[in-house]
């Protein structure tokens, strides 16, 4: 944990220097569609998840490096998660289900552009750092027609029945841009477990598509 600590405080450190050189400074908000990457030794558990609709909306900086190139990070409030849904039967009605959790999201993105005249299209790839900041996980059903549900917090640490505060993993996108308004694609997939869970090599990786809209401040 130290050592991923480490590894985010580096990726402020760089937001924070890149800030002092930034040519280019925006907003940027959009819709996530989030689930998870769920299995353990006896396969994947996370089969019948399905996307969970959450937000993101923050602040981008950018810096043209050389040529078409240029290097792009954000400072995201990031909602993750899944939803999931069980059709019932004459004991249990439908179970349905959803995890959210909301995370601070600093991607650190080698970005490729190309003018097509009144438009740009642009390409986005590199590594993004997660802090978890709050989540919930709820649940609605029936027994024996009886209404049951419940929200428990998540709660952060390494043990069985806690999340890691740590997500890091890859980033990938591309858009298209007219003068100061950009149009983006982004998937993100997790490359570390966030369950403090680990028997029969058990993980679980978030996975985010991503749609958002930009608008560049100072172009």
């Amino acid at each position: 944990m130290r050592n991923k600590n480490k590894y985010l405080i580096l990726a402020l450190g760089l937001l924070l220097s890149i800030n002092a050189f930034a040519q280019t400074f925006g907003v940027k908000a959009g819709l996530n569609l989030a689930t998870m990457l769920e299995k353990d030794d006896s396969g994947i558990i996370s089969e019948k998840y399905t996307s969970q609709p959450s937000f993101h909306f923050g602040f981008s900086l950018e810096i043209p490096i050389s040529g078409m190139l240029y290097l792009e990070t954000d400072f995201l409030l990031s909602g993750k998660g899944y939803h999931y849904f069980e059709e019932g039967n004459f004991v249990v009605n439908d179970y349905d289900a959803a995890l959210n959790i909301y995370y601070l999201d600093i991607p650190i993105l080698a970005k490729v552009k190309y003018d097509l005249g009144s438009v740009t299209m642009f390409g986005t790839l590199g590594p993004y750092f997660s802090a978890g900041v709050v989540g919930n996980y709820r649940y609605e059903t029936e027994l024996l027609g009886v209404p049951v549900s419940d929200t428990t917090s998540v709660e952060w640490g390494s043990d069985f029945d806690e999340y890691k505060n740590l997500d890091m993993g890859l980033s990938i996108g591309a858009g298209i841009a007219y003068e100061s308004i950009e149009l983006g694609l982004s998937y993100q997939m997790g490359l570390i477990s966030i369950s403090g869970y680990t028997t029969d090599n058990y993980i679980k990786k978030n996975r985010v598509l991503a749609i958002s809209l930009g608008y560049k401040l100072n172009k």
